[in-house]
């Protein structure tokens, strides 16, 4: 029995087949629910734990997980002698960074199985600091999500106080730093983002003043650009809680890297939609925010191409409700005579937005967004003309998908191309290939045309966007300005622009 650990590491590591291992360990297991010496009972707990946080397959990590779970049972007091504050604190400072997610994965085991008493309480109030200071870490999806399934589990971890709002603003920054992997099935990442959203949701419930204060520290986040990031270093949060410094007085500036992550997504989903008005009135309205700042949340760029903003949150494939955030935030905006911005936004996004058509998932969500910016878009026929060498493929798509999404989708489209047809009449050429694509398509008579676009039309009064879109009606220096050309006027708008120009 003295060397019982020894033994199991040995039989774990070695060569022998999966099902003479599996055999030997039920032996070893089976002796360790019998009454064990103190000393060697420890020396299974550090091996168990060793086996779960560094195993390199399966059956190691399987193994380490029975051995804690036999001896959390069997030998309770043992137990908890060997889990205590000073091996947790160990286990999750144990190497450069935040702790991984096996880690925090085994600090959740032990905590399930640690018996109540004084031992327990100082566990919990380690815990309270140390995820804290793990999220201001910026650990990755796995291990924040780990981090989120461990409080879910075990709320009294949840740091109490001034700091759990500061907790709160501490997540969505990390769901800002997700990275999309490359990999075709990013399913652990959408659940990840999920857990760690959930867990805001949770925590709102439970304190719903935390809202605003989070929806400012998400839209801080996605309106940064270059080094402006908060993001305290490592130990810093902590030193600073425990010397009694305010929390928020914890956060150094950091350059972010990365472009702030679609995962950002996930947290609208759990907005209570009453606080849509009052949150999108304060923000369009806000001096504070410049127009540079709104158009990086809303359309981000860098160095010139266009990457991940609000608009792109349609993308999101488990969200709800996005797509009414997405138009609340333009509605506002246009209320506000913010036109530059919309205007820049349709322009950049709507190609996205459209091409997101082709995935049943999103396509509810980017087909009320695209509504939206085209129906508004009516001083102009460029955000509309931007899609023509799309809508072709895009309705052979939806024809060949057969579903009933998809002819959906179909119905809604030919009556939103009926629209702009009508309201850009002057390019027939350009028209052609999408009328002979909806041609079987149901016509919405000309009342319903007017009716949806007379209902948002934001663009409709030209005096107010003289200033944000030059490119339509500024004069030369002559004080002239020139006929625009509606695809088959060219001739005619040159013989008027020579009568007006000779002399009598």
């Amino acid at each position: 029995a003295a060397t019982m650990d020894k033994i199991l590491e040995a039989v774990v590591t070695s060569s022998y087949p999966a099902s003479v291992k599996q055999g030997l360990v039920r032996r070893v297991l089976e002796a360790a629910r019998q009454p064990l010496e103190r000393e060697q009972c420890l020396a299974l707990l550090a091996l168990g734990t060793r086996l779960y946080v560094g195993g390199a397959d399966e059956l190691p990590r399987r193994v380490g997980c029975q051995l804690l779970h036999v001896a959390g049972r069997h030998h309770p007091e043992v137990f908890a002698e060997f889990f205590s504050a000073r091996r947790v604190l160990r286990l999750l400072q144990g190497g450069a960074g935040p702790p991984g997610a096996r880690a925090l994965a085994c600090v959740q085991l032990g905590l399930q199985l640690l018996p109540e008493g004084p031992a327990a309480e100082e566990v919990f109030a380690l815990m309270r600091r140390e995820v804290l200071r793990t999220v201001c870490e910026r650990p990755g999806p796995a291990a924040c999500a780990q981090v989120a399934r461990l409080l879910a589990r075990h709320p009294r971890c949840v740091p109490d106080g001034p700091h759990r709002l500061l907790f709160c603003q501490q997540l969505v920054r990390c769901l800002g730093r997700f990275l999309f992997p490359s990999s075709r099935v990013p399913f652990p990442f959408l659940e990840q983002a999920q857990q760690v959203s959930g867990l805001l949701a949770q925590l709102w419930r439970a304190q719903p003043a935390a809202i605003l204060p989070c929806l400012k520290e998400l839209f801080a986040v996605i309106s940064c650009t270059g080094a402006c990031a908060l993001g305290p270093g490592r130990g810093l949060c902590v030193r600073s809680l425990m010397d009694g410094v305010p929390a928020c007085s914890a956060q150094l500036p950091v350059p972010e890297e990365e472009p702030p992550s679609s995962a950002l997504a996930s947290v609208v989903q759990h907005l209570p939609l009453e606080l849509m008005d009052g949150v999108v009135r304060n923000l369009s309205n806000d001096d504070s925010v410049t127009d540079s700042q709104m158009l990086t949340a809303i359309s981000r760029w860098a160095e010139g191409l266009v990457v991940v903003g609000m608009i792109d949150w349609v993308s999101w494939p488990l969200g709800k409700n996005i797509d009414k955030w997405i138009i609340a935030l333009l509605k506002g905006l246009a209320a506000v005579k913010k036109f530059s911005i919309l205007i820049e936004v349709s322009l950049a996004k709507i190609e996205k937005v459209f091409s997101k058509l082709l995935y049943p998932i999103v396509r509810g969500a980017a087909l009320s967004v695209l509504k939206y910016m085209l129906l508004t878009f009516q001083h102009s026929h460029e955000a509309f003309h931007l899609l023509l060498p799309h809508i072709p493929p895009m309705v052979a798509s939806l024809v060949k998908e057969d579903s009933n999404s998809g002819t959906s989708c179909l119905e809604q489209l030919a009556e939103l191309v009926h629209c702009m047809v009508f309201r850009f009449p002057g390019f027939p050429d350009l028209y052609e290939p999408i009328m002979e694509a909806i041609k079987d398509l149901h016509v919405p008579n000309e009342d319903r045309i007017k009716q949806l676009l007379g209902q948002d039309a934001w663009t409709s009064q030209k005096s107010e966007l003289a200033g944000f879109y030059p490119r339509l009606m500024a004069k030369s220096d002559t004080g002239k300005i020139g006929l625009i050309n509606l695809g088959n006027t060219c001739y005619v708008n040159s013989i008027l622009q020579a009568l007006f120009m000779a002399s009598e």
